[in-house]
């Protein structure tokens, strides 16, 4: 094994079932794997911004996003994939992304996250995870379970925490290869 790497074996969340490996530069930052500290885990900085990040994803299901934004960067780089468009890049544009999600989703409730991984390094770090929760989808009136599989890519800038990414989709659970193909009416 290269000087400097560390191998750790982790535990995953019910959305997968198993254990993995992780082999990963360790660079004198922190990594860690699973939702407790009993899996390892190492209270830092990271993990109070990820708190913070956690916390602003609930007003988000409520349908506010602006709890949120502070917590992106605000350097050009900056994407989001989220599971009602395509990617945007750069700061107007994935705020406007943002504020259009937000709209079409309300009264959530019941938010939790189910860590699978997070890596630290001194200034980049990355979470996976299976998000779910209840929420209203556009003028609906009941609320309707939504698992999304999410990973949150984040950056030290100027000695803050910042999300610098993050994609989320619904495949939380295997599908047939025959589900990658484009549909008729969805051409690439």
């Amino acid at each position: 094994m290269p000087s400097g790497w560390r191998i750790r074996e982790v535990s995953v969340g019910h959305a997968v079932q198993g254990r993995f490996t992780v082999l990963l530069p360790h660079t004198g930052g922190l990594w860690s794997a699973g939702p407790t500290p009993s899996e390892g885990t190492m209270m830092s900085e990271l993990n109070e911004f990820r708190d913070r990040y956690h916390r602003s994803v609930e007003a988000f299901i409520q349908g506010d996003p602006d709890v949120q934004k502070p917590l992106w960067s605000a350097r050009d780089d900056v994407t989001l994939a989220n599971p009602l468009g395509p990617p945007a890049k750069g700061v107007d544009a994935v705020w406007q992304h943002l504020d259009r999600a937000a709209s079409l989703i309300s009264a959530g409730q019941d938010y939790t996250f189910a860590s699978i991984a997070v890596v630290e390094t001194d200034d980049l770090a990355y979470e996976v995870g299976i998000e779910s929760n209840m929420v209203k989808l556009g003028a609906a009136t009941d609320r309707v379970p939504i698992s999304l599989r999410v990973t949150t890519v984040f950056r030290r800038e100027d000695g803050e925490w910042r999300i610098v990414h993050r994609h989320a989709d619904p495949i939380t659970e295997e599908r047939s290869v025959q589900s990658l193909a484009q549909r008729a009416d969805h051409p690439s």
